[in-house]
């Protein structure tokens, strides 16, 4: 478990709370209307492009849908494809696919990944090599209404020993560069087909250029 060390330090200038708070604070979007949207008295020409921009549109949403599942298909078949070439040649993030025109597309695998949901069970896979291929990052939450005193006080240190009476802390496991660039090599084929499921990388990106 990772040991939080803080340094005190003293207080050279009188620290104005609510300033470092309102610097950090997000602007609040303004309240959408809630009034009714006015449809427009317009001539048959008007009519027209609003029929046909619904018609384009309907069409596009059409092909996206076919589209991803033409992305998905390839994804599934190259997929394995890529991983022979990984084993054999090394880490290879992006591999290109020829067409039936004499071009080519490229799929590039990122190193980003879901959220692992049950890490025990990866840790049940790896083992020792836990922390060779994961690491461990930690979100800080304050919790509820701190005073403007205590508020002060966090800003200028916070105490090891107090840090647990303010702050929520809430850690994510996630995959290492080691993790994606051997994930052919320093894994099994069976550790392979368990972890892939439990760490779930990004599809790859698809470009036509």
């Amino acid at each position: 478990m990772a040991k939080i060390t803080t340094l005190r330090k003293p207080v050279e200038e009188e620290i104005d709370v609510m300033a470092v708070l309102a610097g950090a604070a997000k602007p609040k979007e303004a309240a959408s209307s809630k009034s009714k949207t006015p449809i427009l008295s317009v001539g048959d020409p008007i009519k027209k492009l609003a029929t046909r921009a619904r018609a384009l549109t309907a069409e596009i949403e059409s092909r996206q849908s076919e589209m991803e599942l033409v992305k998905q298909e390839l994804i599934d078949q190259v997929g394995p494809l890529r991983a022979g070439l990984c084993k054999k040649e090394g880490y290879l993030s992006t591999v290109r696919v020829p067409d039936t025109e004499g071009l080519s597309i490229s799929l590039t695998w990122s190193g980003s990944y879901s959220k692992i949901d049950d890490v025990p069970a990866v840790k049940k896979v790896v083992g020792e090599r836990f922390d060779e291929l994961f690491i461990t990052t930690n979100v800080i939450n304050v919790k509820g209404d701190a005073s403007n005193a205590l508020l002060k006080e966090l800003i200028t240190a916070v105490g090891p020993e107090r840090f647990a009476e303010f702050f929520d802390v809430t850690q994510a496991v996630k995959p290492n560069e080691r993790y994606t660039k051997e994930f052919f090599s320093f894994l099994t084929d069976d550790e392979r087909a368990l972890l892939s499921p439990m760490v779930p990388q990004y599809k790859p990106s698809i470009k036509t250029k």
